[in-house]
């Protein structure tokens, strides 16, 4: 059987701390979230974890300077994390696409990601026996 089309529900691209003081915990985190609008296009909202649930935040300026605060390769880990949380897992197709993301946010260059892809498909491969290999297709 098909597997049933999931690109209507939202998807979670990045789950980052509020800004906060070094050395100290963060207590908030954000969520940039790519779900349908009212009209039905693509866009992206902004949640905040505060007090034990999610809210919708109107301002998506405290995102984007939560996001400027992170180092780079916390920005690419964190599109890792976000893909993993959204899916309930981790394969190459996850991978894959928290990539994608990266470089949609200008995180990564393409010709980066196309290399990380090959990589990462050898690595797979080299490691897995013939019933896994059509995850990779």
């Amino acid at each position: 059987t098909k597997p049933p089309d999931l690109s209507a529900l939202p998807q979670i691209r990045l789950c980052i701390p509020c800004v906060h003081e070094p050395g100290v915990a963060p207590k908030n985190w954000l969520a940039q979230v790519k779900r349908a609008s009212a009209e039905g296009k693509a866009e992206l909202f902004i949640y905040e974890y505060t007090a034990n649930r999610w809210t919708m935040c109107e301002d998506q300026s405290s995102f984007q300077a939560a996001f400027d605060g992170l180092r780079p390769w916390v920005r690419v880990y964190s599109c890792l994390v976000a893909a993993a949380m959204g899916k309930g897992h981790m394969n190459y197709q996850t991978a894959t696409s928290a990539l994608d993301t990266a470089v949609e946010l200008g995180l990564l260059r393409r010709f980066a990601v196309t290399t990380v892809r090959s990589d990462l498909k050898r690595t797979v491969t080299e490691n897995m026996d013939d019933y896994h290999i059509e995850e990779l297709t």
